[in-house]
């Protein structure tokens, strides 16, 4: 087989991709080796192989699957290597398991930058939630070595400077701020960030303009950048008549140097690797080949930290050039002007992959990239030149006045692009921006089957049939298994319950979490594709399990299920859509048996007037028991004692609280699996001693603040629970 690097990056990605989610895994790579046996690509050894790349790639992560000791206080030498407001950003030397690792510091002690100290400090993290189809922060802080926060105690002493090339990006850095009084104050940050790659002076409300409409890249010391700067290099010594051979290692030592003073991020450094080994083929005869060599590019990213592959720069930068390779040469031939066919081919694998971290597609994308692109080729040159004629010649202010002229139009297309977005043909829908988009599995599977036709449609004569069959039974199986399952999440929504159930076309979601964060549930069910709720049900009614409720505004709900004692008038604008739950209530919903167990009276305190539901699916049986304590665990195992045994699954009450799982709950519902919906707090939850009621029980037990959110997925009687934050 031809280009068998580029199969050996592919599998190891399969590989790497399986150790974060076994199911997507195991599916895209059975899905690629039938491609390849039904296209005869590929022998019986050949699968051997593969197969064995993929246990590879998942074992080889696991290697990097290190555990931080977090509210240890350790003594550890640190280099300064960037303030900011209020904190800095570190590199840890020592002990050397933390070797090259970075970390943001909170402090109140002075420290400067450029310098090594010796510090006695801990580590600690922020609470991050963890669902399906959400941002990562755990696998995407390992892809930038990054252990977290560091809280500095105490300084043992100062032990000189940090490392050459801190000081030389000190030295850089303090060179751009010397000429920002020649730039107005408004403009200052994106010259900054330009010439940087830095993004931090710039507000959260430019950046979120700028992902709108898809030039976010510019923003960034991307591969355009490097490719531009690189190109303009080769071309100026060509005026000096220097040797071909020299013009290559010269331009080369001077973008390596460039990008280690003004950036480290994975795009630019990517881009370097990338024209690094394509010019190597240059040296030893070998003729390019630009899929190989982004294959061994990738290659040497992901065995230097495989925890790379989730970092959005890396995916999005291989994807760009991928798209470019792949099919510029077919645009091409399509439109009459060359200039449009890299943008136009760059959007055909970065606008879904977009559309599914960002949610949102922007209608103008590739005309804003085509128009922002080719001004900022013009501009980056003179930017460049203006940069070393002011810093280390003599300082033109006529140059930069041309600069700060350029910035205001710059801004000005800017703002002349997003404002399209807010353009409405109907009251809340956008013209040309499409938000709250969800990209299901079955179209990123279709994207990579497109992918892998494209990689391989030289290598013999492609069944095009035949891959559409199977890529269609495959995808018809996984949404035939998907539809008959049921699926249960118990999300990560803090400290609080919100626990979605989705049977066939019924979408079910039991409490809504404190919702501290306005939007945050919101955000969670849009992002997985639930837009309408059949049924919810309201355990009872403290914050906790309503907050998300009140602040539901793009997502739909048929029916509410509560008990009259945890009627609010915050629910006001549901009251239409309420049922109240008074006797025992048997429901229905696609094929679930549902029974909804009333709390107490509305004498007793409010945990206790929880509504259990008892639910059973599949000769399983689960049980959602909101707050309720002893004294409604005692009621319900007296009266309703036939839905408190025999628990498949448990939702754990009261969050772990010892005022509830008494020993005889615990032995009564005899659970194979309880959950504790539980996330920072000030009460202690979940209390080891109820932990310890069910471990002794040998009962397995998850809870979100250890685990993120908890899925089951159910399937002819076969359990599978995945959690989405490694212990």
């Amino acid at each position: 087989m031809k280009r068998p690097v580029v199969i050996i990056f592919l599998f190891l990605i399969l590989g790497i991709l399986s150790y974060n989610d076994m199911f997507l895994g195991i599916l895209l790579s059975f899905c690629t080796m039938m491609f390849l046996i039904f296209n005869k690509l590929i022998s019986f050894k050949g699968i051997l192989f593969l197969v064995l790349l993929i246990i590879i790639g998942n074992l080889y992560i696991g290697f990097f699957d290190y555990k931080i000791p977090y509210g240890e206080k350790k003594s550890l030498i640190i280099d300064i290597e960037r303030e900011f407001e209020d904190y800095y950003k570190v590199s840890v030397l020592e002990p050397s398991i933390y070797s090259g690792m970075k970390a943001n510091v909170s402090s109140d002690l002075i420290l400067e930058e450029g310098k090594r100290y010796k510090v006695f400090a801990s580590f600690s993290k922020d609470y991050v939630q963890y669902n399906p189809n959400t941002f990562n922060f755990e696998y995407y802080s390992k892809s930038k070595k990054s252990l977290g926060f560091l809280y500095i105690n105490s300084i043992s002493e100062e032990i000189g400077y940090g490392s050459i090339l801190s000081r030389c990006r000190i030295y850089m850095r303090n060179r751009i701020q010397s000429i920002s009084n020649t730039v107005s104050k408004r403009n200052y940050p994106i010259f900054y960030c330009f010439l940087t790659g830095d993004d931090s002076l710039l507000s959260e409300e430019v950046l979120e303009k700028y992902r709108d409409i898809s030039i976010a890249h510019l923003m960034a010391v991307s591969g355009f950048h490097i490719a531009l700067i690189y190109g303009l290099i080769y071309k100026c010594l060509g005026f000096f008549r220097v040797p071909k051979n020299q013009k290559k290692l010269m331009s080369l030592l001077i973008v390596f140097l460039y990008v280690l003073l003004v950036s480290n991020g994975v795009s630019s450094l990517r881009a370097f690797v990338f024209i690094l080994i394509s010019e190597l083929g240059y040296f030893i005869d070998r003729r390019r080949d630009m899929l190989c060599t982004l294959s061994i590019t990738g290659l040497i990213f992901l065995l230097y930290n495989p925890y790379t592959l989730w970092d959005i720069g890396f995916q999005l930068s291989f994807l760009a050039v991928l798209s470019i390779i792949l099919f510029s040469p077919i645009i091409k031939k399509l439109v009459k002007w060359d200039i449009l066919s890299i943008p136009l081919s760059v959007n055909v694998l970065i606008l879904p992959i977009s559309a599914y971290w960002f949610g949102k597609v922007y209608v103008f994308s590739i005309i804003a990239n085509v128009v922002m692109v080719f001004i900022f080729a013009i501009f980056y040159p003179f930017l460049l030149l203006a940069f070393l004629v002011n810093n280390f010649i003599v300082n033109f202010l006529w140059m930069n006045k041309i600069l700060d002229v350029f910035y205001r139009f710059f801004y000005y297309l800017i703002e002349l692009f997003w404002s399209s977005t807010s353009i409405s043909i109907i009251e809340g829908k956008k013209l040309f921006l499409l938000e709250d988009v969800y990209v299901h599995w079955s179209l990123l599977i279709i994207l990579y089957t497109l992918i892998l036709l494209m990689l391989f449609r030289k290598e013999k004569k492609i069944n095009l049939k035949m891959n559409l069959i199977i890529v269609t039974l495959m995808i018809a199986f996984s949404l035939v298994i998907s539809y008959n399952s049921l699926h249960i999440d118990y999300f990560d929504i803090g400290q609080g319950d919100c626990i979605y159930i989705k049977k066939g076309k019924k979408d079910i979601l039991i409490d809504s979490g404190y919702d501290y964060k306005e939007g945050n549930l919101e955000e969670i069910l849009l992002r997985n594709g639930i837009k309408h709720i059949d049924v919810f049900i309201l355990s009872h009614s403290h914050r906790d399990h309503y907050g998300g409720l009140i602040n539901l505004k793009k997502v739909t709900i048929d029916r509410i299920y509560m008990s009259k004692g945890n009627y609010i008038d915050k629910f006001e604008n549901y009251r239409d859509n309420i049922v109240f739950v008074e006797d025992l209530l048997e429901l229905d919903v696609g094929g679930l048996s549902l029974v909804l167990i009333p709390g107490l009276d509305e004498d007793s305190n409010i945990n206790n007037r929880s509504i259990y539901v008892n639910m059973n699916y599949d000769n399983k049986s689960y049980l959602f028991t909101g707050d309720g304590e002893k004294e409604v665990e005692n009621r319900n195992m007296r009266d309703f004692s036939s839905y408190m045994s025999n628990i498949d699954v448990l939702k754990v009450p009261h969050h772990g609280s010892k005022s509830s799982s008494s020993m005889e709950f615990i032995d009564k519902s005899k659970p194979r699996y309880a959950i504790i919906q539980v996330g920072e707090n000030r009460y202690g939850l979940p209390d080891d001693t109820v932990r310890d009621r069910y471990l002794s029980r040998g009962i397995k037990l998850y809870d979100n603040q250890s685990d993120g959110c908890v899925s089951l997925r159910s399937f002819d009687g076969y359990f599978m629970i995945r959690t989405y934050r490694r212990r």
